[in-house]
């Protein structure tokens, strides 16, 4: 006689072994997903600092690009410069930006601009 399917013990063996796979990948799999709702996309990031850049372009007479110099400019002004659109949401989670958060602008031995990968609540500028 032939046996034919599998056993009740292989299929728990099986079905254990799965879920101490799923115990050890689940959590890392969760906290990558909550660090990534916390953060703004790296796509909506490059559009808010290319429209800073645009903005601090216009106006090199005010924004003096020394080295080391440090320039703010929050939401707020390049929305109603026109450099970007009210609401500024996140392109991954939909949510609203605050228009009050800064964008930092450092200016390298070039002359060329530096960003930080992130949004400020507050920024102090700094002219040499």
């Amino acid at each position: 006689m032939k046996k034919q399917g599998f056993t009740l013990v292989e299929l728990l063996g099986v079905i254990v072994i799965l879920g101490i796979i799923a115990l050890i990948s689940l959590p890392p799999i969760l906290n990558q997903l909550n660090s990534s709702k916390k953060t703004i996309n790296e796509s909506t990031l490059k559009l808010i600092y290319s429209a800073g850049s645009l903005y601090l372009d216009e106006r090199q007479n005010d924004y003096i690009r020394t080295p080391g110099n440090v320039f703010c400019v929050t939401l707020r002004e390049l929305v109603a410069d026109g450099k970007l659109e009210s609401p500024v949401t996140d392109a991954s989670t939909g949510k609203e930006i605050d228009l009050g958060k800064y964008v930092k602008y450092t200016v390298n031995n070039h002359g060329g601009l530096n960003y930080d990968s992130q949004l400020y609540d507050s920024c102090t500028p700094q002219v040499n």
